[in-house]
């Protein structure tokens, strides 16, 4: 978006001398009352309150800071809409330097229309003219050009200081993917020949339906949806200088949609940064990081994304191949970038709604999450009903201090940054700004804590603080920034009450200036008999290859547009890995309760369910599972996806989508979930090596993966003796493990999975134990070096004697050193070596064999 001058968007920006009053703030007159504002600034900081004058009586202080989520190159707060028109506004805080940018919005009235969930056939959404859109917002000046690039092209070069991180990623986007940046036609005019601000480019398709919150809460708001909407729109036409709102829609808590994006149909939006062209953005009014989405807004939102999927021809049970990511054609904002939206609420629910869109089923209700109790569970249950004249139902009380907003364990790579958000809720008296709120205690490991102090991530060292007056009985977000060491492994941090676990694991993360340099080395000579490929793409000096996971089949045309929707084929295995889940093992879940959803036909035990929630809860005979009123089993339960994805929605963290066969047990006096799935389907979820890795590195620790797997199935070898399970998804015990969420976001890792498919490395017709592990000092580990017990487990020595590793000196030993480390199979394949070359260095003597098998006849 390209930042240009308030005379250029007539922006109605006032300079009025400030009035001091003492403890007061610095206060700003308005000779015509304003509804709303947004300030700018013109460095990276803004430390400001504000609150306006009410009838004689000042609002609280509202924090503002630099909003730039959807577009990282502009320096303007958030909307801040105040109860009613008001002429007196204070500010106080450490910038001295801002300019108010207020808004004004239109009084007249307009008959609503709630969107249509009877019988008639196209949704009733309020067009533009119908809410009051006042369009000459979107005309003046315009010297753009008509390239047929997107014009988020355009807006990377235009700041010459330091570009922010997300900026040089969008770059790398473009530059990787130019072809998915492409318009069809650019209109700089309207018919009347007047020039838009901000040309209309259409996409030449639509593949993605994203979610997003306004993250304005609508709890208590006094305001109109009406008046909000309005609001939003000048926020984003002027204020942002985007020339028009950046949404295609917006949903009120009563469920009417509202028309966005001017332009019609595959008009090229604002919403999601680098993400625009080819997608539509939906927002819902509210921030659903501390309230709910209501009934009639989900139905609203189902309704309109069966018409949308109609009209662009979406096929909805398809995956879409979205700058080199698999993704669902319906996806949260989140899912494509570093980002809250659409909120923790909202995004725990979109696999309830995606199945009720798939359904054709728009009246069907959501279960939403409920805040933890008292006790500590959770529970899942529909929203109420919403009313005309009610607004989101108020989060329930919580105890006092601070709780989690996502998993409380994070699985990271050395070196990486990781966000967390934590809620605190205030007791019986308010809590002045910059009090303590909660100790820092770091149990193990040496973690750097940065918080969230207005937009500003300042370091922390043995306690977080309040980031704005807080009155009694309010709850505040805090965002916190951790560090995770450069020489991995575990680590364990308390934040008051909150303790998180931090895994860290694979190739240490570089800072994006330093440039990599590698060691030459030469490996001693081996000689090794190549499988042969059966599915052949090497390239010679090609680190990363274009993906191949997803393969189009006979039975998938295109569309009547000429482009085909695909899917993930994943090779037929009939070697199956039960996996237990860390599902109740920190404090984001329960140990005596789980809530799933299931995509597609499932079944319980064998019998057909529907599609919806099944609450499993921990009894004397077992699990139990129930849908609504109806038994559906006891003791042991099996929850067969039949092809589709199960979610567990009471699992607060991204990754909880798993494929194959969720079995429910009681296992040492707690509910215990696990999942059960072909082997390769498996491999496809192991987090050990994103894309970010090189490709030849990704084939070998996939061979490498599944040979450790593959070992442990034999029964000769068991890693859990007597338990009802082969391995875990935890690194500490066995291989990181993901689901449905990794793989999705990795296609190359997925396409190094089914390359090597079915492939393991043996001895003399025996598996190995394929150990490998991060990094070392320059020379890898014989196991007895770790220990005798350690030792134990290594059949064949002579294969894990220690070899210098040159590629990693230098490097903290991460790991236990046996086997093949993560820095020197990188080195290696960024020398042009194949995976073959590498795991023939790290397991020399092996050989690479394809179907193996272990298990008992």
């Amino acid at each position: 978006m390209r930042l240009r001058s308030c005379a250029v968007l007539g922006i109605l920006t006032i300079l009025l001398p400030f009035v001091a009053r003492a403890s007061e703030g610095r206060i700003k007159t308005f000779a015509d009352p304003i509804d709303a504002l947004s300030v700018g600034v013109s460095g990276d900081a803004m430390n400001l309150e504000v609150s306006a004058e009410v009838n004689g009586t000042w609002t609280e202080w509202t924090r503002l800071g630099i909003e730039d989520e959807q577009d990282p190159t502009l320096r303007e707060s958030k909307l801040v809409m105040f109860p009613q028109a008001v002429t007196h506004v204070r500010f106080r805080g450490e910038t001295d330097d801002f300019t108010v940018h207020p808004i004004r919005i239109s009084g007249a009235p307009i008959t609503y229309r709630v969107a249509s969930l009877g019988s008639v056939g196209a949704p009733r959404i309020l067009t533009r003219a119908q809410w009051g859109a006042d369009e000459s917002l979107l005309f003046g000046s315009n010297t753009a050009s008509s390239s047929s690039i997107s014009d988020e092209r355009v807006t990377l070069a235009e700041r010459s200081d330091q570009p922010a991180q997300r900026v040089i990623d969008c770059q790398e986007t473009i530059q990787k993917y130019l072809d998915e940046f492409r318009t069809v036609q650019t209109s700089s005019k309207d018919a009347t020949g007047r020039a838009f601000l901000w040309p209309q480019s259409y996409s030449p398709s639509v593949r993605l339906l994203v979610i997003h919150h306004t993250a304005m809460t609508v709890t208590g708001e006094t305001r109109s949806p009406l008046e909000r909407m309005r609001a939003l729109y000048q926020y984003h036409t002027v204020n942002r200088s985007w020339g028009d709102i950046g949404y295609h829609y917006v949903i009120d808590e009563n469920g009417q949609i509202y028309e966005g994006r001017a332009g019609g149909d595959y008009v090229v939006g604002g919403h999601a940064y680098c993400h625009n062209v080819g997608s539509i953005g939906i927002a819902l009014m509210g921030n659903f990081s501390v309230e709910q989405p209501t009934q009639a807004q989900t139905k609203s939102l189902q309704w309109l994304l069966i018409s949308l999927s109609e009209k662009y021809g979406i096929d909805l049970h398809r995956s879409a191949l979205f700058h080199g990511k698999t993704l669902p054609p319906i996806v949260g904002h989140r899912q494509l970038l570093t980002t809250d939206c659409p909120g923790d609420t909202l995004f725990a629910a979109l696999d309830q709604i995606r199945q009720n869109v798939l359904a054709g089923d728009p009246l069907a209700a959501v279960a939403f999450l409920v805040a933890r109790t008292s006790s500590g569970s959770v529970s899942a249950g529909p929203s109420p009903p919403a009313s005309p004249f009610a607004h989101a139902p108020s989060a329930p009380q919580r105890a006092v201090g601070l709780f989690p907003v996502g998993g409380t364990e994070i699985q990271g790579r050395p070196g990486e940054q990781v966000l967390i958000s934590l809620r605190y809720q205030t007791g019986a008296k308010p809590v002045q700004r910059r009090s303590s709120i909660g100790t820092i205690e770091r149990r193990t490991g040496r973690l750097a804590v940065w918080e969230d102090h207005a937009g500003i991530f300042e370091q922390v060292v043995d306690s977080l603080f309040a980031p704005e007056f807080l009155n009694a009985g309010s709850s505040t977000t805090i965002r916190v920034k951790m560090g995770i060491p450069y020489q991995g492994g575990e680590q364990t941090v308390a934040f008051g009450d909150v303790v998180y676990h931090i895994a860290a694991s694979g190739q240490r993360v570089r800072t994006p200036n330093q440039k990599p340099t590698y060691q030459v080395y030469t490996a001693p000579p081996v000689t090794h008999a190549r499988t042969v490929r059966l599915l052949s793409h090497q390239l010679s000096g090609v680190v990363n290859p274009p993906p191949r996971p997803l393969i189009v089949t006979p039975a998938s045309p295109p569309d009547r547009r000429g482009i085909t929707q695909t899917a993930p084929l994943f090779a037929k295995s009939t070697t199956t890995i039960r996996i237990l889940l860390r599902y109740g093992t920190d404090d984001a879940s329960s140990t005596d309760l789980a809530t799933v959803t299931v995509s597609g036909k499932p079944t319980v035990n064998g019998s057909p369910v529907d599609p919806t929630l099944i609450q499993l809860t921990k009894t004397n005979d077992g699990c139990s599972a129930m849908q609504g009123n109806r038994s559906l089993g006891t003791g042991i339960v099996r929850i067969d996806s039949q092809g589709g994805i199960a979610t567990i929605v009471s699992w607060n963290r991204e990754r909880n989508r798993f494929r194959g066969i969720l079995e429910c047990r009681v296992i040492a006096g707690s509910l215990v979930l696990i999942n059960e799935l072909p082997l390769e389907e498996y491999m496809a979820g192991i987090a050990e090596e994103d894309d970010r890795e090189p490709y030849e590195k990704q084939r070998a620790l996939a061979v490498a993966a599944r040979t450790y797997a593959t070992y442990y199935l034999d029964p000769l070898h068991r890693k859990f003796p007597g338990m009802p399970y082969d391995g875990s998804d935890s690194p500490a015990s066995f291989q990181i493990y993901s689901g449905v969420a990794f793989e999705e976001k990795n296609p190359h890792w997925v396409t190094a999975v089914q390359d090597t498919s079915g492939e393991v490395l043996t001895k003399g017709g025996q598996i190995i134990r394929a150990a490998y592990f991060s990094s070392d000092d320059g020379r890898t580990r014989s196991p007895l070096e770790v220990s005798a017990g350690f030792a134990s487990g290594f059949p064949f020595p002579e294969v894990f004697a220690s070899k210098p590793d040159p590629w990693c000196s230098g490097m903290p030993v991460s790991g236990h050193g046996v086997g093949m480390s993560g820095c020197g199979a990188s080195g290696q394949a960024k020398e042009g070596k194949k995976a073959e070359d590498i795991l023939q260095y790290y397991y020399p003597g092996t050989a690479m064999q394809r179907g193996y098998s272990t298990r008992a006849p």
